[in-house]
């Protein structure tokens, strides 16, 4: 469904993708919002041009964190930081290996969208999942 919903506003022809200086202002927010959270650690933030995914966001999970319901919740709450309030739509997997939330946020109408995808894994979230 997410892909459907990315694939329908990449292809608008009323709406742009971001970019200059609107998508690196994106690239600081996601930058802030993941290293200042204790539940992250960042270990890549990347941008493709690509407009079904422009951020590719790898974080892998802080020995702090005890349970998978937190890593959830810090999920939930950076995408609620990091979203436009015109529009957003995302799609959270969570599942043995990783958790990914895939998303699309538009600023407003008729203007541009920014795509991605945040990716949390490693071995401290298998011990999570595992245990959940």
């Amino acid at each position: 469904m997410i892909e459907e919903i990315i694939n329908k506003i990449t292809n608008s022809p009323n709406l742009q993708a971001s970019d200059g200086d609107n998508l690196l202002g994106m690239d600081y927010d996601v930058f802030h919002c993941f290293e200042s959270n204790s539940v992250f650690e960042v270990q890549e933030i990347a941008q493709a041009n690509n407009n079904e995914c422009m951020f590719d966001i790898k974080l892998s999970v802080s020995n702090t964190t005890r349970e998978l319901h937190e890593l959830v919740h810090a999920i939930n709450v950076s995408w609620d930081f990091l979203q436009y309030s015109y529009f957003e739509a995302s799609s959270l997997v969570v599942s043995p290996k990783s958790a990914v939330l895939r998303f699309v946020t538009v600023i407003g109408e008729n203007q541009f969208y920014v795509t991605g995808k945040i990716i949390v894994s490693g071995s401290v979230y298998e011990k999570l999942a595992k245990s959940a």
